[in-house]
């Protein structure tokens, strides 16, 4: 026969709480402008990839041709960016304090974001410069992918200032 414990469970528990309380992912509500901010953004970057490597003349026949990769990709875009469209959850990973999640959750989205954007920006540009094949389609899409940098940051900068004013209004 074996003597137990029932006092011995006792701390177990507390510390499977504790834990669990411990790990809660922050959940952020997304203002009407944030959620305006991630479509333009989206939007916007899909659409300066139609102007690179095609010239303006040439931008129907190629989207007549490679119609469903065109919309694949603009479905595919809307899809990932759709997960964090109405609240974004952080996990522990961005940091100890919700502030420093958030702070860092946001600058990851925005280093993403200037990457991804950043380097269409740049092949817009190199299309206008060099003129090949259309001048006017590269400084298009230069165009939409800047203004889909701006509208990224502004969605970022509008989260950050919505979770200050809830968390001083806590």
């Amino acid at each position: 026969m074996q003597a137990i414990n029932p006092n011995m469970n006792i701390g177990f528990k507390q510390a499977n709480t504790r834990k669990k309380a411990e790990n809660k992912t922050l959940i952020i509500k997304n203002s009407p402008i944030e959620r305006f901010g991630l479509a333009t953004s989206c939007i916007l970057g899909f659409s300066s990839m139609l102007f690179l490597d095609v010239s303006l003349s040439d931008l129907k026949k190629d989207i007549l041709k490679n119609k469903m990769l065109y919309f694949l990709l603009g479905i595919g875009m809307l899809l990932t960016r759709y997960s964090g469209f109405k609240t974004k959850s952080i996990s522990d990973f961005y940091g100890k304090t919700d502030e420093k999640k958030v702070k860092n959750y946001l600058l990851t989205n925005q280093a993403i974001s200037t990457g991804l954007l950043g380097v269409l920006f740049s092949c817009g540009v190199s299309q206008a410069v060099n003129k090949k094949p259309d001048r006017k389609s590269g400084i298009i899409a230069a165009c939409l992918s800047g203004i889909a940098l701006v509208a990224s940051t502004i969605s970022n900068i509008a989260t950050w200032k919505n979770y200050k004013k809830d968390s001083i209004s806590c």
